[in-house]
């Protein structure tokens, strides 16, 4: 689904914003994307989106890569990736419903299907009841819910989140993550960008890429494997140290020499030490 092959993003003022990443996510997969402020994870979504090329290396989303896509292409591409932003970028002036139904339209969604379309979105993030409000008549969840809804108008397979719960409170902030979650749970790749070491902390089930000054220092799907390695090592040594050793096979004991265990009477002995006298002619 998203793979990066060696990707640096070089800027000539500021230098590398990501360098010499790799990792690939798999269609219907969830993963955090962490690190401190300036690592690089928004430079990195926008990679993914596409609104910016790789300066080395390759981006592939589906069947589209950096090196290849033609920028006709690119707002196909675009309509597969939802794109949920942390300042909402809501148009003040238009309702709930028109913000999505705006997005419909450039689009090129037919009229006649939106109306129906934008009623449902509002529905799923939990929002039909505000449906004709304007963001500054909503909380910062309810327009955080908006943009998701927003997001999902074109039936994404990736939803990128850039910080979306960093200016909610915890009870928003769970709700939209709750949100994304059920969305995942329906078949959708989510890279959720966070410096919420609390919520990773509450979710360890989700996989984690770390970035620290631009480079991919941790990925939790790799340490992971390289664990299950190991611990298979481990028990394949311990299996070959538990055999019992090969029982060695007695010597065939000389003819006329007792078996093991058994009793010879003392005449018997004697009877075979002693050679039989020669019969006298």
């Amino acid at each position: 689904m998203i793979r990066f092959r060696n990707v640096t993003k070089s800027y000539p003022r500021t230098g590398d914003a990501v360098r010499d990443v790799t990792f690939h996510i798999r269609k219907g997969e969830f993963a955090f994307l962490t690190g401190h402020s300036g690592a690089g994870k928004t430079t990195l979504l926008q990679l993914i989106h596409f609104q910016t090329r790789p300066s080395e290396g390759q981006v592939q989303v589906s069947r589209y890569n950096s090196n290849r896509v033609k920028r006709r292409q690119i707002p196909d591409l675009r309509r597969r990736i939802g794109y949920v932003f942390q300042d909402f970028k809501l148009l003040d002036r238009l309702t709930a419903a028109e913000n999505i139904a705006f997005a419909l339209e450039v689009t090129g969604t037919a009229r006649r299907e939106i109306d129906g379309r934008v009623q449902r979105l509002l529905s799923q993030v939990g929002l039909a009841a505000k449906a004709q409000s304007i963001p500054e008549e909503l909380s910062g969840g309810e327009r955080q819910r908006v943009v998701i809804a927003r997001a999902l108008a074109t039936d994404p397979l990736v939803l990128l989140a850039d910080e979306a719960t960093g200016n909610l409170d915890p009870r928003a902030a769970d709700g939209v993550f709750q949100l994304f979650r059920t969305l995942n749970r329906l078949g959708m790749s989510v890279v959720m960008a966070t410096h919420d070491a609390q919520l990773i902390r509450n979710n360890p089930e989700i996989r984690v890429l770390e970035l620290e000054h631009g480079r991919l220092v941790y990925d939790s799907a790799a340490a992971s494997a390289a664990a299950a390695v190991d611990a298979a090592k481990a028990a394949a040594v311990s299996e070959t140290a538990q055999e019992p050793s090969p029982t060695a096979v007695p010597d065939a004991a000389p003819t006329g020499a007792p078996e093991p265990g058994q009793t010879i009477a003392p005449s018997a002995v004697a009877e075979s030490a002693v050679p039989e006298a020669e019969e006298t002619p």
